[in-house]
């Protein structure tokens, strides 16, 4: 890989509600698990039971916000709009931080011999924020298989998709270890008990299943919180099996 590529910037683009709602979207990975839909009338109590990003803690959202999309928010508008989880929706978050001034890495073609390449423009937009997120990308070349990087480089990777496009976060499917469903089930036991505990009350039954469905309701959140960040088996990237597949398909 030419020394000269290393200084490659990619440009950018201002950050719509449509982006925020799609970088929310992809971060509430739990949607599948309590068969919910998130969407722009979502309240933020709502999207915090089926997301895994720090949305709940206030300030490091927004640092978090701040440093990977450059949007400036101001921290009492944001607390503002948190104070309220029950009412305040994701539509009305999205507006805020599109007036915020975020921007996403927008690729620009690299011209070779007079003639602009789009997915050339890609690829180095993609070294680029592979490097930024802490990879090592000496050895990517456009015909490196995505599960062989994402295997040994996960987190950069997935942070590199959410912060070029969150949506194509949707066509990473992971190959768990076993443990991710037995947090998954876990969770489900939980929702059930609770429910059980809930109609055994009219019925003067203990409510010590409270207990046991919170219990197994946390360790079931913490667990696939866990498992999400977690290098999964192996990795298969819908639509792509190489980066130049994934150039392709981006540009």
């Amino acid at each position: 890989m030419p020394t000269d590529w290393d200084d490659y910037a990619p440009d950018s683009r201002p950050m719509t509600a449509a982006d925020w709602f799609a970088v929310f979207d992809t971060s509430a990975i739990f949607q599948d698990v309590c068969h919910y839909q998130l969407s722009r009338q979502s309240t933020i109590h709502e999207y915090e039971d089926v997301s895994a990003d720090d949305f709940p803690d206030c300030d490091r959202s927004r640092e978090s916000y701040q440093r990977m999309y450059h949007a400036r928010i101001p921290a009492d508008a944001w607390r503002q709009l948190h104070r309220k989880p029950r009412k305040t929706t994701i539509g009305e978050v999205c507006d805020f931080l599109a007036a915020c001034g975020g921007v996403m890495p927008e690729p620009r073609p690299l011209f070779i011999m007079g003639r602009g390449c789009m997915p050339a423009g890609v690829f180095l937009t993609l070294r680029s924020l592979l490097r930024e997120h802490g990879a090592d990308v000496s050895d990517l070349r456009p015909s490196t298989p995505i599960n062989q990087f994402a295997m040994a480089q996960w987190r950069p990777f997935i942070e590199m998709l959410w912060h070029f496009r969150p949506e194509l976060t949707r066509r990473v499917k992971k190959i768990e270890v076993p443990g991710g469903l037995i947090f998954a089930w876990m969770f489900l036991a939980g929702l059930a008990t609770l429910i059980i505990s809930y109609v055994g009350i009219w019925f003067g039954l203990s409510a010590y299943g409270f207990a046991v469905a919170g219990g197994l309701l946390i360790s079931g959140l913490i667990g696939m919180s866990a498992m999400s960040t977690r290098p999964p088996r192996d990795i298969q990237f819908e639509g792509a099996a190489t980066f130049a597949d994934l150039c392709r398909l981006i540009a």
